[in-house]
């Protein structure tokens, strides 16, 4: 294994990134992640696509139920590795931990979690969308709502110092990040596909 494999415990080991999407679709395999526009808006959580794609963040001044509904679909990325709300709720009390949501009439169609250590790293945890939502977003905007979701929450990392992502991955997560490397959202420095019994390990610079 790759020798970055030894500061797992200082930057804050990854268990699991398993996006609901098991792939793109081949119409969005031309798509260039550079023509996404990210339209912050001062003073609020809300970062926006120029299709119209938000992300909130999730923090502890969030209702309970939103609390609760985030973590709960979050949860259903895989079966393996889930956070009951004491866990969830120390999380988001550490100030560099961000959980981001897109949502629509209080349902969740999309959501990523993830740690921002001191060294400018972007550890991811859990990432997940919803199967209908994501089509029915492809249909409208030509890539996947998984696309457009990542891209946001990195390019937010980035006004936040991220210039590194790690993360240990399913199969579904290696195949995902890898997709992301070929649009030129990241720079592999490690790729280790996921053995059987065993994660991946995908490891990046941010362009």
């Amino acid at each position: 294994m790759d020798e970055n494999l030894d500061e797992k415990v200082e930057e804050g080991k990854i268990d699991m990134l398993n996006p609901a999407e098991t792939g793109t679709p081949q119409e969005a395999r031309g798509f260039s992640m550079a023509e996404v526009k990210k339209d912050f808006v001062s003073g609020t959580t809300k970062e926006r696509t120029g299709s119209g794609f938000s992300l909130q963040r999730t923090t502890t001044t969030s209702d309970k139920a939103t609390q609760d509904r985030i973590n709960d679909f979050l949860n259903g990325a895989s079966k393996e590795f889930v956070w009951d709300e004491r866990k969830f709720q120390f999380n988001l009390g550490k100030d560099n931990y961000y959980c981001y949501s897109s949502e629509q009439n209080g349902v969740t169609q999309a959501a990523i979690d993830f740690e921002l250590t001191d060294k400018g790293i972007a550890n991811l945890f859990r990432m997940r969308t919803d199967r209908d939502a994501s089509r029915a977003y492809f249909q409208e905007n030509g890539r996947t709502l998984g696309q457009d979701m990542f891209n946001t929450a990195i390019n937010e990392m980035k006004t936040r110092g991220a210039s590194e992502v790690y993360a240990e991955v399913t199969e579904d997560g290696y195949n995902f990040l890898k997709h992301m490397a070929e649009q030129g959202v990241i720079s592999l420095t490690v790729d280790e596909a996921p053995k059987e019994g065993a994660f991946g390990l995908i490891r990046g610079k941010i362009i």
